[in-house]
């Protein structure tokens, strides 16, 4: 890439707010666009009418693309910045300005909750716990974590290097299913995903579309998306009275 289209690229994601910043380059597209796949896939298994509830909903570029989806919306974050980017973007959808650990809404409120890259911020434990309170009994609650044990961890540990890491990433994903177990859950899917290389969350090397299409491709071909033990980040389902009904 050069000199030029670097700063160029540079530039122009300087100008978005924070919350949109990484979900704007070549890597964040990638990533939503499978957090968008896995969600839809539980989503369509839930009867409707559906309400859904995005934990850490930012502005909204998670949640408004499920928004045909679901017969409700709702955005929860702490941030009220973003609530308000994601009330325009969603014209008038309801926001709320909450903790994830205390969310304000009566037992058995939503069909599906979903917390996508907000699990690093919490207690998870306190968090899973919450959202299987305001589910419905066969609801889904549909979230992402990174795994303590993936191989970037473990590869950058070998290569001295430390940026990307997130000191509360402190689960192993057995530990993290165990968890989801004891919420009141059981696991209707993991998967996993980000194999990309260890590639810095900004640009320009996040903006590569040659990087991110070569990379994907691989992890397609690889069906690296089965072998979440080693996967850098996980999306995991858990279903409210799963044993009671059939999972997609």
């Amino acid at each position: 890439m050069k000199r030029c289209q670097i700063e160029e690229a540079q530039s122009g994601l300087a100008e978005l707010p924070h919350w949109d910043l990484f979900r704007e380059t070549a890597v964040g597209r990638y990533l939503l666009d499978r957090e968008q796949a896995f969600v839809r896939r539980f989503l369509s298994a839930v009867p409707r009418p559906v309400s859904l509830l995005d934990v850490c909903c930012c502005a909204g570029r998670s949640t408004l693309p499920l928004s045909g989806l679901a017969s409700k919306v709702m955005g929860l974050d702490i941030d009220m910045n973003a609530l308000r980017v994601f009330r325009g973007r969603s014209g008038g959808y309801p926001a709320v300005r909450a903790d994830g650990q205390r969310l304000p809404f009566a037992d058995g409120s939503f069909g599906c909750v979903v917390a996508i890259q907000c699990a690093l911020y919490f207690d998870l434990d306190r968090l899973l716990r919450e959202c299987c309170r305001v589910l419905r009994e066969g609801g889904w609650l549909i979230f992402q974590v990174i795994n303590r044990d993936n191989y970037k961890r473990r590869l950058k540990r070998l290569l001295g290097r430390s940026w990307g890491d997130y000191p509360s990433v402190d689960l192993s994903l057995e530990e993290v299913l165990r968890t989801v177990l004891a919420c009141g859950f059981e696991v209707g899917g993991v998967e996993g995903y980000n194999w990309l290389p260890l590639v810095p969350d900004i640009a320009p090397l996040s903006d590569s579309r040659l990087l991110v299409s070569v990379a994907s491709s691989v992890e397609r071909g690889l069906r690296l998306g089965r072998c979440p033990r080693f996967s850098p980040w996980v999306l995991i389902a858990g279903r409210k009275g799963f044993s009671r009904a059939e999972g997609p």
